[in-house]
């Protein structure tokens, strides 16, 4: 008979009720978010707009807009920054025409676009920023 060494047997692998039901983390909703909320009826884009504080504003939408509001038709586009939310819904608005987004608020949005892509908006670097003395010409 031949003798084999005892391999010490792994410990049983605990399973948490979660792990076992399969469950997922809600991703990371924080920060800038441009969204669009489709009608339950047929689907059509019934808003468009942002915010840093989704949750709560998706919250405030189905309060406000009861009939229509399906959590299955929210469209969610994760932006950089208020200047890139301001673009994308610009974008959603005049694409879709949304007809409960507030009167005005394209022209609002249209406005602070232009008002950054003017000089000054953000501080360009120059040249002189970007060379210390010891690497100056001249």
């Amino acid at each position: 008979m031949l003798w084999r060494p005892r391999v010490p047997a792994e410990p049983a692998r605990q399973v948490s009720a979660l792990q076992f039901l399969g469950a997922v983390l809600l991703p990371d909703l924080s920060g800038w978010w441009v969204y669009a909320l489709g009608d339950v009826a047929d689907g059509h884009v019934f808003y468009a707009g942002q915010s840093d504080h989704l949750i709560s504003r998706l919250r405030d939408h189905s309060y406000s807009y009861r009939a229509q509001f399906d959590p299955a038709r929210v469209y969610l586009v994760r932006v950089a920054d208020q200047a890139q939310a301001d673009l994308y819904e610009l974008m959603l608005i005049e694409r879709y025409a949304p007809e409960c987004n507030s009167v005005g608020r394209r022209e609002e949005l249209a406005k602070r676009c232009r008002a950054q892509n003017k000089p000054g908006w953000a501080r360009q670097p120059r040249l002189a920023d970007s060379i210390d003395s010891s690497q100056a010409t001249g």
